[in-house]
């Protein structure tokens, strides 16, 4: 092969993992979007309605709750999230209405949620240590950070509290 036929190709090949590259590491949703969001806190010993289901939704401008007993798993259901761009966004909106906490990291490709309720990733103390938290969106594994990953109008966004998936 020519060394001009080698250099083209190999400019070609930087071009287009550099694309690839900024496709992968995009960021939010190009528009805000409703959705709806559920955190799966198990059996983990949650603050708010502990051992219950409790769903909120905004009626009118203002955020009200229901819960059911849930057999001792506590799970957070939040209705209609309104100008969402992000599984973080949806996150930190929940957080505000229902007034728990959320622990992050910064890493080189984004967000890393660390803590939900003041539930840690490898609690000692929960299952030994063997559950982290997980999203998925519209039931796939999320395959970026959470601040990176793009939702759609009326997806579903499901974080977990749960053994890690790939271990």
């Amino acid at each position: 092969m020519k060394k001009s036929t080698t250099i083209l190709t190999a400019a070609v090949l930087v071009i287009v993992m550099g694309l690839l590259l900024a496709v992968y590491l995009q960021g939010n949703a190009s528009q805000p979007v409703s959705a709806d969001m559920t955190i799966e806190l198990y059996d983990a010993p949650a603050t708010i309605h502990r051992g219950n289901k409790t769903v909120w939704t905004n009626d009118g401008g203002e955020w009200t709750y229901t819960t059911e007993d849930n057999g001792g798993n506590t799970t957070w259901v939040f209705k209609g999230l309104t100008n969402m761009t992000s599984s973080y966004d949806m996150l930190m909106a929940a957080s505000s209405i229902a007034g728990f906490t959320v622990g992050t990291e910064n890493q080189t490709l984004g967000l890393l949620v660390t803590a939900i309720d003041g539930i840690e990733n490898n609690d000692p103390a929960i299952s030994d240590g063997e559950r982290a938290w997980q999203f998925l969106v519209d039931g796939d594994y999320a395959n970026r950070a959470c601040n990176k990953y793009p939702i759609s109008e009326g997806s579903e966004v499901t974080w977990r509290y749960m053994t890690n998936q790939f271990g």
